[in-house]
């Protein structure tokens, strides 16, 4: 039991790092919003943001679909080029 404890915070302290990592303000407040289990806030800051990549990105991630639907109207051929690299690669 105390291993699985030790794993779960070190893999907070990793993401933690990874969030210090991410090159823009808005990118590391989103990513921090989803540390914190606010999805919705999280894509909000990216969308007023300009960043439609990440967003498009997070939702497939989080597989939100119903999030993803929309997109997929508005975004058809850079969402249909994030599925064929997620067919592709998996682990992106």
């Amino acid at each position: 039991m105390f291993k699985c404890v030790y794993d779960q915070q070190a893999d907070k302290v990793q993401y933690i790092n990874h969030i210090k990592e991410i090159p823009t303000k808005e990118g590391r407040n989103a990513a921090m919003a989803l540390f914190c289990r606010q999805t919705q806030e999280a894509e909000n800051i990216l969308l007023q943001a300009g960043l439609t990549y990440r967003a498009i990105q997070m939702n497939i991630d989080l597989f939100n679909w119903d999030r993803y639907t929309i997109w997929y109207y508005s975004r058809y051929n850079m969402v249909c080029w994030f599925i064929i690299l997620w067919f592709i690669n998996p682990m992106i």
